[in-house]
């Protein structure tokens, strides 16, 4: 049987979302939930999905886990134009901006999502796909390490 504050955390959520729903419809602003756009938040999963199983991999405890975490998704959030535009960065944070997976898929996801926006471009998609093959292939290797 479930935590009840699970149960608290699930009903805060769909409160949260109903709040965003409301305010949306109140603002006029109309989000398209097309085929596209599933394809780009499963990219954006996959993405995320392989970093935290190569974190996992190349840690030994499970604090070094949450260390390593926090010191790879912070600074990756902060340089991947998700609140910030990248291109009022320093030079280096731009540059480093542009190899995180979060960059791409943040333009993917809300060129997608929000109707006349510009955004959107397959340059994008097809690099979230070669980011997601290059995140694959170190998982593999790192799998491959492990059990020999």
């Amino acid at each position: 049987y479930g935590d009840h504050r699970d149960l608290h955390r699930l009903i805060r959520r769909q409160r949260q979302m109903c709040i965003r729903d409301r305010y949306s419809a109140f603002a006029g602003i109309g989000l398209r939930i097309t085929p596209l756009f599933l394809l780009c938040l499963f990219l954006h999963l996959l993405a995320f999905a392989l970093l935290g199983f190569i974190i996992a991999m190349a840690v030994e405890s499970h604090a070094d886990q949450a260390a390593l975490s926090s010191f790879v998704m912070v600074p990756m959030i902060f340089l991947s134009d998700t609140f910030y535009p990248i291109d009022k960065m320093p030079l280096l944070a731009r540059y480093l901006g542009y190899f995180s997976p979060l960059t791409y898929s943040t333009k993917l996801i809300r060129g997608t999502l929000l109707p006349g926006s510009h955004l959107f471009s397959f340059k994008y998609l097809l690099l979230m796909v070669v980011i997601i093959l290059a995140l694959l292939a170190v998982a593999v290797v790192l799998v491959e390490r492990a059990e020999a």
